[in-house]
Order: C-alpha cells, then sequence, then structure tokens
C-alpha cells in the first residue's frame, strides 16, 4: 500500500509544474494574469500540495521500500491517470471555458490518452493559454506520463525492477524493450528521441508557414497522433496556404513517426538498419 500511495504521490508532486507553460503563453499573448493564475496555478499548487501530503504520509507509514508487485504497478498507472485527468480537468473549468465537471474531465482524459475526442465546438473562440494546454496534454500523454517517471521511480521505488514494472503497466501489450541496460537511461532516450522530433516538427512547420504558437500546438498533437487542433476547421483552416500540401504532408510523417515504436527510432538513429527492417 505504501508504495502505491508514494508512486502516486511522487507522480503528483512533478507533473503540476506542467501548468507553468500554458500560464505563460497567456501571459505572453496579454491574457488577464488573474484569470491565468486561477485557471493554471491553482491547480498546480493542488496537485503539489496532493502529492507532497501523499509521499509524506507514506514516508512516515513505513521507511522501508520494497520492489512493486505487478498488480501494484498497475495500480499506481490506473490512479494517476485519473487524478491526473482531474487536475488537468481544472484549468477548463476555472477559465470557463468549460462549466460542467464531467465535459472538463472528458476533454481533459482526452488529451491525456490522445484519444482526440472533443466537447469544445468553437475552437476559435478559445483563448491561446487553453488551447495550448489542451494540446499539451497530448504531447505529455503522448509518450506516456509514466514512462516520463520511470526514472524517478528506479531510485525511489525499488530500483530497476520498479520501474520496469510501471512501464509494462503504461504500455501493456508492446515490447517492453531496453535501449542500453539501465532502465532510467531508456527512458531518458525515449523522451530525447521524443523531443528531437518535437522540434524538427516545429521547425519543418514554421517553414512551411504556421506561425510558431500554431506550429507548437500542431506539433504536440501530431507526433502524439492525438488530433486536436487550434482552430474549428483543424488543417483545413490552412487550406489556403501556398504550401497546404506540404504542411499536410509534414503532419501525416510525423504522425507515423509518433506511432512506431520508439525502439525502432533508436535503432536507426544507431545505424542499425537490419534491427530497424526486421522489426518494421
Amino acid at each position: 500500500m505504501k508504495e502505491i500511495v508514494s508512486g502516486v504521490g511522487t507522480i503528483l508532486m512533478i507533473f503540476p509544474f506542467s501548468l507553468i507553460f500554458p500560464f505563460i503563453v497567456g501571459l505572453l499573448y496579454k491574457e488577464d494574469p488573474i484569470s491565468l493564475l486561477k485557471a493554471f496555478i491553482l491547480p498546480g499548487m493542488l496537485g503539489l500540495s496532493l502529492g507532497s501530503f501523499l509521499t509524506a504520509w507514506a514516508g512516515r507509514a513505513d521507511k522501508t521500500s520494497e520492489d512493486l508487485r505487478p498488480v501494484e504497478a498497475l495500480v499506481i498507472v490506473a490512479v494517476t491517470w485519473v487524478l491526473i485527468a482531474v487536475i488537468g480537468a481544472l484549468p477548463y473549468m476555472l477559465s470557463g471555458t468549460l462549466t460542467g465537471f464531467v465535459d472538463a474531465f472528458f476533454e481533459s482524459m482526452s488529451g491525456f490518452t490522445t484519444t482526440g475526442a472533443s466537447v469544445l465546438n468553437d475552437i476559435d473562440s478559445q483563448s491561446h493559454s487553453i488551447l495550448f494546454w489542451r494540446a499539451l496534454t497530448q504531447w505529455i500523454g503522448g509518450l506516456g506520463v509514466i514512462v516520463l517517471m520511470v526514472a524517478v521511480f528506479s531510485i525511489l521505488l525499488g530500483g530497476p525492477k520498479a520501474g520496469l514494472l510501471l512501464m509494462k503497466g503504461e504500455v501493456p501489450g508492446h515490447k517492453n524493450d531496453r535501449m542500453v541496460p539501465r532502465l532510467k537511461d531508456t527512458a531518458k532516450l525515449l523522451w530525447g528521441i521524443y523531443a528531437i522530433l518535437t522540434a524538427l516538427e516545429i521547425i519543418l512547420l514554421t517553414a512551411a508557414g504556421l506561425n510558431l504558437y500554431d506550429a507548437v500546438c500542431h506539433t504536440f498533437t501530431t507526433l502524439s497522433t492525438g488530433g486536436f487542433g487550434t482552430h474549428t476547421e483543424s488543417i483545413a483552416y490552412y487550406k489556403d496556404l501556398p504550401a497546404a500540401p506540404l504542411i499536410e504532408l509534414i503532419f501525416v510523417v510525423f504522425m507515423i513517426f509518433g506511432s512506431v515504436n520508439f525502439v525502432l527510432h533508436y535503432n536507426l538513429l544507431k545505424g542499425n538498419w537490419r534491427a530497424f527492417l526486421k522489426d518494421t
């Protein structure tokens, strides 16, 4: 029990820092600072406080730590997804974008699970900060919140076995190959590849004619294969741009990149064509 509580608490202490980014975006677009504090910083403080309480409680309960069992890893994954979706729903409600918790929770969970379904109708009328948060939830969920935390759990919750169980709980049905011997280094490499692909797509989209904001948001949602957009017409909004076909091609290519096992990307970067072609 203490490992589950500590694991969930650890993630909740780290996740709220992601809410800083839409807050900064809102300031850059001269949105009301008080509204931004209410919509993003308040939920972040709530999540951080809850995470701190859970980890402190688990620490007082027992100072020793054993390796996680598979069932405990699955519970951490399930509980974490729900709590993160709840915290992620608060910006929609506190900003007035969505008034009901059910709709806000649906939008949040759809983002983090990269489902792509939405209850928002008029996307163009939404604030830049909310649309950025909406896109960011898909980017975070694209590789999996749990994978991001594997390195942390490998140290805090019983060593490499704990991290491996969490990764298996996060991506069931997939082959959980280690790129390098140490699992936490594998997690870092996964996010390193994800970051490289993200930066590359942003550069290509801006070069093709998208403004930086749209390029970043669409990169977040295409690479994660989630599909949220910054306009009601989605990518059809750019149909009148001279490079519209090129923009659509970039979207398609990076959605394919995002759907491919990242171990294959790693093999490709290493020049291991035999392993790459064998698994494709």
